[in-house]
């Protein structure tokens, strides 16, 4: 077993060894999430690694994360995974936090046997018995996913099909299961890309030159001393997902939050935002086309009414749930840092 990127394995192992209680006391506390929580964790976990196959960020495969994302809220619903996202977050005091552990845990645990045993053991929950298709379907993607990473090999999985088929019964890997060949970013690096539009024409670049780079920072209505940890917080929320739903959810949640007034045209807010991240971001890094994002943010009436009739369908529902777990992160953030200002004060 070889994880696609060395040096991060490492760095990973390096923190878990500097952190060995910390570290063991949120792997009980992660043993009794439900399978919700343990799916919240595992998107978090990738999210936030080296660029590889599964993350939103790489391209093509970005699409297929994307169908995979559509295919974990079919088969829970929002309130199962809000749910899971609430009681992860009830471990740990920040995001980052979060995402070292998730990420250390994923590399070097027993993660992915513990998210396959909560998928499999759904099967004949309430609620759950008329999805098992989904949920196999989704348990063998989180198999193959192992492996494609280099987390796991399919003799692993093999060994732990035979340990809990004598066991549970269990089957755990398919007969027609075909397992893919490793990740290598070195390779994949080799191959030849096709060249890419230019990502800013002139005109942007000329508008960008009028905006004043403090308009987001007087747009936010939270207190000063937390504002540039929430610009910071919001440029990771986008540098891991540069989609125009993306910038249309932030948008939405710091609407429902009320942290910026409801009076501000979507494309005013898109400059100011882009100016702001830049300094959080990769050199280079843009986002993607102004008009695209305010299409998707001009659905949220439609999405309200439907939210207040309880008629969301699982389109809304999916990007209802993207919302609450921003607005979530936001009241964290301001949460901790009134406690660190507090414990300063003492």
């Amino acid at each position: 077993m070889a994880f696609y990127n060395e040096e991060y394995s490492n760095t990973r192992k390096e923190w878990i060894r500097n952190n060995q209680d910390f570290y063991n006391s949120k792997i009980e506390n992660a043993k009794t999430l439900e399978v919700g929580g343990l799916l919240h964790m595992y998107q978090l976990a990738i999210e936030n690694m080296p660029v590889n196959p599964l993350s939103s960020k790489a391209g093509e495969y970005g699409k297929v994360v994307k169908k995979y994302h559509k295919l974990i809220h079919s088969t829970f619903g929002v309130k199962t995974l809000i749910a899971g996202a609430n009681s992860l977050s009830a471990f740990f005091m920040s995001n980052e936090e979060a995402i070292l552990f998730s990420t250390s845990w994923l590399i070097h645990g027993d993660f992915y046997e513990n998210l396959v045993y909560q998928i499999i053991d759904s099967y004949n929950k309430p609620g759950f018995k008329k999805k098992e298709v989904l949920l196999k379907e989704l348990k063998n993607r989180i198999i193959y996913e192992s492996i494609l990473l280099g987390v796991r090999t399919l003799e692993d999985w093999q060994k732990y099909h035979k340990d809990m088929n004598e066991i549970k019964g269990w089957t755990i890997i398919p007969d027609d299961f075909v397992a893919p060949t490793p990740f290598d970013p070195e390779k994949e690096a080799c191959q030849e890309e096709p060249p890419q539009k230019e990502q800013k024409t002139e005109k942007n670049k000329e508008r960008e030159k009028d905006i004043d780079p403090n308009t987001f920072f007087n747009m936010l209505k939270c207190d000063d001393s937390i504002k540039e940890s929430v610009i910071k917080s919001l440029a990771s929320e986008i540098f891991s997902n540069n989609s125009s739903d993306r910038i249309a959810n932030i948008r939405f949640a710091l609407e429902r939050n009320k942290w910026i007034d409801n009076g501000i045209s979507f494309l005013s807010f898109y400059d100011a935002f882009d100016i702001a991240i830049k300094p959080f971001t990769e050199e280079g890094f843009h986002l993607i086309s102004r008009n695209k994002g305010s299409k998707v943010y001009h659905n949220n009436p439609t999405l309200l009414l439907h939210e207040q009739k309880g008629q969301l369908n699982k389109e809304e529902e999916q990007r209802l749930f993207e919302v609450e777990r921003i607005c979530k992160l936001l009241d964290d953030l301001k949460s901790n840092t009134e406690k660190a200002i507090e414990t300063e004060a003492c």
